[in-house]
């Protein structure tokens, strides 16, 4: 039997073929108090708790979060085989993809916020290959805990208009601001030159497990050239969903 998306704790915009981001999705948009929500999520569930914070800081999808090890995810830069050119710090957390594809990555922890939220995570899988979810539940299981624990605390678009996705948006949508210094589009930001916005948006695109730069529209928003070609486009041309690859 086939069933519903829902049913497996998925929420729309992890699954349904989009184009790029006509809103900021992300949780300040609305307002809300990102630390002391996550700490309100903490003292609810533990696990779940760790499972936000992680989302927040390696900008990483739920199921990413969930099937995360601390304590084993954690290597070296030269174990990553990443190319020299490429390193941003000593130590990375392998991520085991939880979309499509199963494409493995490695963020850096490059800041004491990605750091912190590893160490917090160890502190609550205290077993050396445990993973996120609670020691006896299954993945399916830990996913629907995540949903109720969610919904306890309010984190929906009806409530407060938000999904637990909106953290990864949240931290990609930094990225980017972070690395041209410029607001992202969908925050109302002006158009950047090629040579400013093309390698931020590959950079996004690759920090959130996807090889194509055209994905980073999804959290972003069109680029000034992007949205030229959208202009020209046929009504008929299709729609592109970044985790789906």
């Amino acid at each position: 039997m086939v069933r519903q998306p829902s049913a497996y704790g998925l929420h729309r915009e992890e699954y349904e073929r989009h184009e790029a981001a006509d809103r900021d999705k992300s949780w300040s948009a609305q307002g809300i108090d990102i630390a002391g929500l996550i700490a309100s999520i903490c003292r609810f569930d533990a696990y779940v708790g760790a499972e936000v914070w992680l989302m927040r800081a390696l900008r990483l999808r739920k199921k990413e979060a969930i099937m995360s090890r601390p304590h084993q995810c954690v290597v070296s830069f030269e174990a990553t085989g990443l190319p020299l050119h490429k390193k941003k710090a000593d130590l990375y957390a392998r991520i085991e993809s939880g979309s499509k594809g199963g494409r493995e990555r490695f963020v850096a922890l490059d800041t004491p916020e990605k750091l912190a939220a590893i160490e917090h995570a160890k502190s609550v899988v205290v077993a050396r290959d445990g993973h996120m979810g609670h020691p006896s539940h299954n993945l399916k299981q830990a996913m629907a805990r995540f949903g109720y624990v969610m919904r306890k605390v309010g984190v929906t678009k009806k409530k407060s208009g938000v999904t637990s996705h909106g953290l990864r948006h949240e931290g990609l949508i930094d990225e980017y601001e972070k690395l041209t210094g410029h607001a992202a589009p969908v925050r109302g930001g002006a158009k950047l030159s090629k040579e400013i916005d093309r390698p931020a948006r590959q950079e996004v695109a690759e920090l959130a497990g996807h090889a194509r730069r055209r994905a980073s529209s999804a959290y972003l928003g069109q680029s000034g050239v992007m949205r030229s070609k959208v202009a020209r486009r046929p009504p008929s041309a299709g729609f592109y969903d970044p985790d789906s690859t």
